[in-house]
């Protein structure tokens, strides 16, 4: 087969991607001995797989801990396996009106495989507009937000064994999630506090929200560039705690509402 373009690549099952990346590759251990002639020698390695696709959207269609079904299409053939997604990023460029994007960070949950097949994304188009966002918290609007990021991963342990034929295969770990919102700043006292528990809302468009409780300010980090007058910003970092200080738990709430947490 002759070379050809990644404009008709697909992830099977999800709108709008932007692109997919798949690793495959073997964890060799090597020695050497006295009977090796000076030469490193390396036995046959445990088979281990991971990738990354990028969207355009505001719900992953997978969360951290989830195992799905792999399948990205380069336009001629298949890769694909039993993944298990590590991390969901997603990002908001108000200042730029850029549309909303996604990654999904994925590992192997066992075998992978190159083959023959095809993929196709028949959904419609939906641009998912930064301009109209805004991000929220303690009940009261950040002003003057230029972007927000939200990540949120699971610590999947990886495993090996007499079973698995040679590949890794994992289980799912730990929720855990951080939020970065870029803002201009009026006033330093006006800075969200930090080492406090409340409830972060990063909006998708002028209605719907990510909501996630508890969020505490970890970092509040001030800049000003006297050499090109850019306008006074801040970035702000939350981080999530499943408990706030009175054994209160807290949740992750979808834009479509569904309560993804516990």
């Amino acid at each position: 087969m002759a070379v050809h373009s990644g404009k008709l690549g697909v992830v099977n099952g999800v709108a709008g991607v932007k692109d997919w990346a798949v690793t495959v590759l073997s964890r060799v251990s090597d020695y050497g001995a006295s009977n090796t002639k000076n030469g490193r020698v390396r036995p046959i390695g445990v088979k281990d797989w991971n990738g990354r696709f990028n969207f355009v959207g505001v719900i992953p269609p997978a969360m951290p801990g989830e195992s799905f079904s792999w399948q990205g299409y380069d336009g001629a053939d298949l890769s694909s396996g039993t993944a298990i997604i590590d991390s969901v990023e997603l990002f908001c460029d108000i200042e730029n009106a850029r549309e909303i994007v996604g990654t999904c960070n994925f590992s192997g949950n066992g075998a992978h495989t190159f083959g023959i097949g095809t993929a196709t994304d028949v959904t419609t188009t939906s641009p998912y507009p930064a301009l109209g966002c805004k991000a929220n918290y303690a009940g009261t609007d950040i002003p003057d937000v230029r972007n927000w990021r939200l990540t949120i991963s699971a610590n999947n342990r990886p495993y090996v064994s007499s079973d698995t034929a040679n590949w890794t295969k994992r289980v799912a770990g730990m929720i855990d999630a951080q939020a970065m919102v870029s803002m201009y700043v009026t006033t330093l006292a006006g800075l969200p506090a930090m080492n406090a528990y409340d409830i972060l809302k990063l909006y998708v468009d002028a209605t719907t929200y990510w909501s996630l409780k508890w969020m505490m300010g970890t970092n509040v980090a001030p800049y000003a560039n006297v050499d090109s007058a850019d306008a006074v910003g801040a970035n702000l970092i939350f981080q999530f705690s499943g408990l706030d200080d009175a054994d209160t738990a807290g949740s992750i709430v979808k834009p479509d509402l569904v309560v993804w947490w516990p």
